[in-house]
């Protein structure tokens, strides 16, 4: 996992020890964020995370402006889960990605699952569709930290 910051201690203690500036990206890009809450007019984005030639990448945007990263995701194919909740925290931003070259893991599960009462949040499709577990605590660890700086 690569990490780009220009707060290296802040993510010591999350075991990341390899920090990157400028990567190469491929020309499928996952995306997902992570922000300080669920209104994307008051709350912001504190993590944004993509797929890079070299695997994940995670960028620190309370110390990178997330705007160095988003004109490098111009013109590429993105793919997200729940692009309904990512894209207005982008948009908000600046960054308005070509409708077709969106797509939404999250609502292709609903069409693919519709009527059988699965859940379609991430992890539930990851471990139903790959066999993945995806935690949640140490994502809600970084918010906890956040939300306490914030204070």
């Amino acid at each position: 996992m690569l990490l780009h910051t220009r707060n290296k201690d802040r993510f010591i203690l999350l075991g990341v020890t390899s920090f990157a500036g400028d990567v190469p990206l491929k020309e499928v890009v996952e995306v997902d964020t992570e922000t300080t809450g669920f209104d994307f007019i008051d709350d912001r984005v504190f993590s944004l995370q993509i797929s890079t030639k070299h695997g994940p990448l995670i960028i620190d945007c309370d110390s990178v402006p997330i705007e160095e990263w988003l004109p490098k995701l111009q013109g590429r194919k993105l793919i997200f889960h729940n692009a309904k909740f990512d894209l207005p925290f982008l948009m908000k931003k600046g960054f308005f990605p070509h409708p077709r070259n969106v797509v939404d893991t999250m609502i292709q599960e609903t069409c693919l699952t519709l009527g059988t009462g699965y859940k379609v949040n991430l992890g539930d499709t990851a471990k139903r569709r790959v066999g993945a577990y995806i935690p949640k605590d140490r994502q809600k660890t970084i918010k906890m930290c956040i939300r306490d700086r914030m204070t």
